[in-house]
């Protein structure tokens, strides 16, 4: 707890006073150590706030600055750690949580959202404009998947905004937006700040932990660079070598035997990262330009072989008809911009029903008949 009652008015700690607690009313001595952040201690009980935790600098990194009367605001028998714009309860949470306090502090406060310290615990990668996360070695059994409230990641210069907490992403938990401490403040605190300065915690206490080792790291970088287009502008754009993506060669088990395609998933489940793709369109993209999907640029996405690896295809409709279709899924930035060699090899690999292997085809360009 960082204020107590002083002859009525709201305190923080300082050595030599006596303050009481704004909840139970029974009296408090100020901890002013050199080890914990200084707070106030009930005296002759426990803590009387069953959900309180232990004062860290991350908490003070964002309660200061804050008008007083937002900070530690008394509800029944429970402090609200911050109460922001529009009555909303900011839940700061440093320590473990159990999904049954989760569940009983949603239930309670109503209007709230949850802000989670991951500056030393969890791990993430920023891929355009998603950031992919990590809870951690047990992340399939967190706590914070039961959480059905607004759930945000605080990792220091990044604040995740999660949008879907998954375990379909392998060594993934989830994803969400970018943000920044200062976007968090001006969505939910600004019509509580103070007149100080915010001042935040030791930079010691943002070791972000975006960086996998060896083989449990769930993402690769690109080796080399490749042209995309941006499906809105219609300009050109190039994702350089090093580019980190997320391979999605692998699928899961479904009930009746069998697996399914992650990439299949994305699609049907995960609108924010599948960019327009139906399951039977990546299918055929990925036959015939013997493509790999991966999220590449926060985006579902096919990278095709090398023109050596691409193999022969049976189709239903012409060659013409199979170059026009990739040329609308590179329109629509689902697939690099491709050389004519690659669009041509293409066209010569095409097995039109009926095909006959002892005939050999030729192409005269990208867009010739045979």
């Amino acid at each position: 707890m960082y204020y107590a009652l002083v002859n009525g008015d709201r305190k923080p700690p300082a050595p030599r006073l006596e303050g009481i607690c704004p909840s139970c009313r029974t009296p408090v001595t100020p901890k002013c150590g050199k080890v914990k952040t200084w707070h106030w201690a009930h005296k002759n009980v426990g803590e009387c706030d069953p959900w309180a935790e232990s004062l860290t600098e991350w908490h003070l990194a964002w309660q200061r600055g804050l008008l007083n009367s937002a900070v530690e605001v008394v509800m029944e028998n429970h402090r609200a750690d911050i109460v922001g714009n529009n009555s909303t309860v900011v839940e700061l949470q440093h320590s473990p949580i159990k999904a049954e306090d989760i569940a009983a502090r949603e239930t309670f406060y109503g209007n709230m959202v949850w802000l989670f310290d991951a500056t030393e615990r969890f791990r993430f990668i920023e891929s355009g404009d998603r950031t992919f996360f990590s809870l951690g070695r047990n992340e399939r059994q967190s706590p914070i998947r039961e959480c059905n409230k607004p759930v945000f990641l605080d990792f220091g210069n990044t604040v995740i905004q999660v949008e879907v907490l998954t375990d379909d992403l392998d060594r993934f938990s989830g994803f969400g937006l970018p943000r920044t401490r200062d976007w968090f403040r001006q969505h939910f605190l600004s019509d509580v700040l103070g007149d100080g300065d915010i001042v935040e915690p030791p930079a010691r206490a943002f070791v972000q932990f975006s960086h996998w080792e060896g083989k449990s790291c769930p993402y690769r970088k690109m080796i080399t660079p490749t042209r995309w287009i941006d499906p809105v502008t219609q300009t050109g754009f190039l994702f350089d070598a090093n580019e980190p993506y997320v391979p999605l060669n692998y699928g899961w088990p479904i009930p009746g035997g069998g697996s399914k395609p992650v990439r299949e998933m994305i699609i049907e489940n995960m609108p924010q990262l599948a960019n327009g793709w139906t399951v039977s369109e990546i299918q055929d993209l990925a036959k015939w330009l013997s493509a790999r999907a991966v999220i590449l640029g926060g985006r579902l996405r096919l990278l095709p072989a090398k023109l050596e690896a691409m193999e022969r295809f049976a189709a239903k409709e012409s060659a013409s008809q199979v170059l026009d279709r990739i040329r609308g899924h590179i329109a629509a930035g689902r697939v690099p911009i491709l050389e004519d060699e690659v669009l041509a090899k293409v066209y010569d690999l095409v097995m039109l029903p009926g095909w006959d292997p002892s005939r050999r085809w030729h192409s005269r360009n990208s867009c010739g008949r045979r």
